[in-house]
C-alpha cells in the first residue's frame, strides 16, 4: 500500500495526540466519566511540566495521577486545523477518518508553552499496541460510528455548564482523563478508546480574552548553527522547544521555490536571507486556496508545533513547524524604497508585476 504525500501528513496528524511510548493497556480501567469528576479537587499542572522531555526529547511526565488540569487561551477554531467531518470509509490501516485539534496555550507568567488536545473518529484502525508492522487489521468495535462521532465532535466543542461555543481567544481549562505522547510532545486525548472513561473536555474560564500576543522570531533565534537545524534543547529554554504550543510569529521570511502546492492543509517551506529554512503548515481555511502565495520578505504568525519523526519510543528532536490558521497572519515586509515609491504613486503598480513573477517562480495553488 502508498500514500501520497497529503496522506502521509494526514497520517502524522492522526497519530499526534494519540500515540504513548509504551504499551497500552487492552482497555481502559473501569471509572468516572468527566463529567463525574470533582475538577476543582484535581491537580492543576503547568504546561512545561506536562511537555517536559529528555534528552532523546520523549515524554518524562509520569502517566500515572490522572485526572488533570491545565488552563490557558485557546488558539484555534478547530475547524481551521483538522476537519471532524464523520467519515467513515472501509476500514484502512491507518486511516483515523475525522480529527478534531486545538492548542491551549498557559498565560502564567511562570510557565511557558502549551499543550495539543486531540481525538480521532477511527481508533479501530491504529494498533493499540503501537507494532505498526506488519500493518494492523482494523478493528470497527473501537472506532465511533458517525452518529456517536458527531455527537462527541458537539460536546467537546462547547462548554459543559453554559452552552458556550469555543472560539479561539477564549480562556480555557482542559480537563484530561488521559494523554499520550507522539511526535515530541504530550497530548491530551482519549488514548485510542472510545469510553466515556477517558473522555477530555474543555471548560470554559472567561469568553473572548482574545489571543496572546505572538513571540516574535526570526529563524536565527532557534537555529542550531553547528547542526544546521533547528535547535533541540531539553531543558526547553531555548531553541523550537522552547516556543512549541505558542503563538509566534516568525519574521522576514520568503517562500522557497521547492514545487510546494500553496494550498490549504499543505506543507511550504520558507527561508530567511541567510537561507534557514523552516516548514509552514497552511490550515484549512479556504483562502489559502484563492489567494495568491506571498511574494518577497513577508511575516507569518501561526501555532509552533513538532512532528518528530522518531515515533513514539524517540528520538523526537526534530519536526518543528509553524502552522498557520489564516492568511490575515502573512504580512509583507516592505522592500527598501517602497515607501519612497508609495509617495510618488508607483508602488501598486511595481509591487504588482513584480508578485505576478514570483508567484510563478516560487509556488503554484
Amino acid at each position: 500500500m502508498s500514500f501520497d504525500s497529503r496522506s502521509v501528513r494526514l497520517i502524522t496528524a492522526c497519530l499526534v495526540g494519540l500515540l504513548f511510548a509504551g504499551v497500552a493497556d487492552s482497555r481502559p480501567a473501569e471509572g468516572a466519566g468527566v463529567a463525574d469528576v470533582n475538577w476543582p479537587s484535581r491537580p492543576l499542572i503547568t504546561h512545561s511540566a506536562f511537555q517536559a522531555v529528555d534528552a532523546n526529547g520523549v515524554r518524562t511526565f509520569p502517566t500515572t495521577g490522572f485526572p488533570y488540569r491545565l488552563q490557558g487561551i485557546l488558539l484555534n477554531n478547530p475547524e481551521d486545523m483538522l476537519d471532524s467531518t464523520a467519515f467513515s470509509p472501509n476500514p484502512v490501516p491507518f486511516d483515523l477518518g475525522a480529527m478534531w485539534q486545538v492548542f491551549v496555550q498557559s498565560v502564567d507568567p511562570a510557565d511557558l508553552g502549551g499543550t495539543a488536545v486531540f481525538m480521532g473518529q477511527h481508533y479501530g484502525n491504529v494498533p493499540p499496541n503501537l507494532e505498526f508492522t506488519p500493518a494492523p487489521t482494523p478493528d470497527p468495535t473501537r472506532s465511533y460510528s458517525d452518529a456517536a462521532w458527531t455527537d462527541e465532535v458537539a460536546r467537546v466543542n462547547q462548554d459543559r455548564a453554559t452552552g458556550h461555543i469555543f472560539r479561539a481567544g477564549d480562556l480555557v481549562e482542559i480537563r484530561a482523563q488521559g494523554a499520550l505522547f507522539f511526535g515530541g510532545k504530550t497530548n491530551v486525548n482519549e488514548e485510542h478508546f472510545i469510553e466515556s472513561e477517558l473522555d477530555f473536555e474543555l471548560a470554559l474560564i472567561t469568553a473572548g480574552v482574545g489571543l496572546p500576543t505572538p513571540t516574535q522570531l526570526a529563524i536565527a533565534d532557534i537555529w542550531d548553527e553547528i547542526n544546521d537545524r533547528v535547535l533541540f534543547d531539553p531543558t526547553r529554554l531555548a531553541g523550537g522547544e522552547r516556543y512549541q504550543g505558542e503563538l509566534v510569529r516568525l519574521m522576514s521570511v520568503q517562500l522557497v521555490d521547492d514545487g510546494s502546492v500553496w494550498a490549504p492543509d499543505e506543507l511550504v517551506t520558507v527561508e530567511d536571507a541567510g537561507g534557514r529554512e523552516f516548514p509552514l503548515h497552511l490550515g484549512l481555511n479556504p483562502l489559502f486556496g484563492t489567494m495568491l502565495p506571498p511574494e518577497g520578505f513577508f511575516n507569518v504568525t501561526g501555532i509552533f508545533n513538532q512532528e518528530a519523526s522518531g515515533g513514539p519510543a524517540g528520538p523526537s528532536t526534530n519536526g518543528y513547524e509553524l502552522w498557520v490558521m489564516d492568511p490575515a497572519q502573512i504580512n509583507a515586509v516592505p522592500e527598501p524604497g517602497t515607501l519612497a515609491l508609495a509617495a510618488v504613486g508607483l508602488a501598486t503598480i511595481g509591487l504588482g508585476s513584480r508578485r505576478r513573477r514570483a508567484t510563478r517562480r516560487r509556488a503554484t495553488r
